[in-house]
């Protein structure tokens, strides 16, 4: 069983964005190549089994156990009938935004009657914040955002990150929709990029 992290003091925000610059047809990884910490559910909390081991901030979410999870046999569930209201799950790590200048993020959902919240913004999503050395977030990213209904489905993105960067947060989940979303196969993976493809003058958020 991998180490919990404690989340540092100050860097719970909000979770509607817009996003940042981003380019389509990342490849899919493989979990253990991730920088995620079970990002395919199937460690569970020890202390409720219904949430997923170093995920923190669950609302509105719970494990479900079934065989046909797209990998392993587990993954999360979020459902939500007031629009606006919180169905999350969150995650940070250390990342040096000079030695990583992108990523691949890739994962698998699946929707079922999801409509978006108090405004298009509110829509399903996996949401990447970046900070810098002072906890000031310096850009923001995201894959997605879907709605409606789908079957499992893969969706991947590559992300700039702000050369700046020292800590990743990345939040899942309805982003204020409602519905049901289902995320399983959660990956974000350095990518191999050359510097001169970087847009001028910025990555992904503030330099």
């Amino acid at each position: 069983m991998r180490t919990t992290r404690t989340l540092k003091a100050g860097i719970v925000t909000a979770f509607c964005l817009v996003a940042a610059t981003c380019a389509r047809g990342a490849e899919p990884a493989t979990s253990d190549d991730s920088l995620v910490v079970n990002g395919s559910f199937e460690e569970l909390a020890e202390q409720d089994p219904a949430r997923p081991a170093d995920w923190y901030y669950l609302q509105q979410g719970h494990v479900v156990t079934d065989s046909g999870a797209p990998e392993g046999r587990r993954y999360l569930r979020f459902a939500n009938d007031v629009p606006g209201r919180s169905a999350l799950a969150q995650q940070h790590f250390k990342l040096n935004g000079r030695d990583v200048r992108a990523l691949d993020v890739a994962v698998e959902v699946a929707l079922r009657g999801v409509a978006p919240g108090q405004s298009l913004a509110e829509r399903p999503a996996v949401r990447l914040y970046f900070y810098d050395a002072d906890d000031a977030e310096i850009g923001q990213a995201m894959l997605g955002p879907w709605a409606g209904t789908q079957p499992w489905g893969s969706e991947a993105t590559r992300v700039v990150v702000p050369a700046k960067t020292e800590l990743l947060l990345v939040v899942i989940g309805l982003g204020g929709a409602t519905g049901v979303a289902d995320f399983d196969r959660l990956t974000i993976v350095p990518a191999t990029i050359n510097p001169s493809a970087l847009p001028a003058g910025r990555a992904g958020g503030r330099q």
